[in-house]
């Protein structure tokens, strides 16, 4: 279904749900890439910490995972022109659940050095640019913070995550992703 709505709006649509690369497959991610450009290579690697309680548990008993999609994306204007994309969703939580989980992302970093494209990694952070999960991709990573880059510092009020997302529960704008 949502493929279909995005197809409308990209003349061209490679999508790479990465629930289906895993055989079989324990779960759903939720983790996907939607672009006008070619993908290849998906591949997912499941975390390997995700649970810090009750919630963790339920989550795990419906079978939603978290993880790392990763893809190469080339471009069609230019095919020899190409990206490494990953794609995370880490936990919501827990910090030492999220350092175990930046520690394997990492680690996957290290295994496909040296990167033969650039890498671009989006997902669903959920920490906060002040924090430790911050500095450990921004300083031990290397990783250039795309808002930054642009507009130099994130300006008093900005939110990612504000109040009026009814999905919103510590009551505080912020910055997560």
């Amino acid at each position: 279904m949502v493929s279909n709505a995005v197809q409308r709006s990209l003349p061209f649509l490679s999508a790479a749900r990465f629930d289906y690369f895993q055989t079989p497959a324990e779960g759903q991610s939720g983790l996907a890439i939607f672009t006008s450009e070619i993908l290849s290579h998906q591949e997912f690697e499941k975390f390997n910490a995700n649970e810090a309680g009750l919630f963790d548990q339920i989550r795990g008993m419906l079978g939603v995972i978290k993880g790392i999609g990763s893809s190469v994306v080339t471009l069609r204007r230019d095919p020899g022109l190409k990206l490494q994309m990953m794609n995370v969703h880490l936990h919501p939580s827990s910090q030492p659940v999220r350092i175990a989980q930046i520690t394997q992302l990492l680690e996957k970093i290290e295994s496909i050095l040296p990167l033969e494209n650039p890498l671009i990694l989006s997902g669903d952070f959920n920490f906060k640019p002040e924090s430790d999960e911050y500095a450990l991709l921004s300083d031990v990573a290397n990783l250039t913070d795309s808002y930054l880059a642009v507009h130099k510092e994130y300006s008093k009020g900005i939110c990612t995550y504000c109040t009026e997302n009814p999905n919103h529960w510590d009551g505080v704008d912020g910055v997560i992703d």
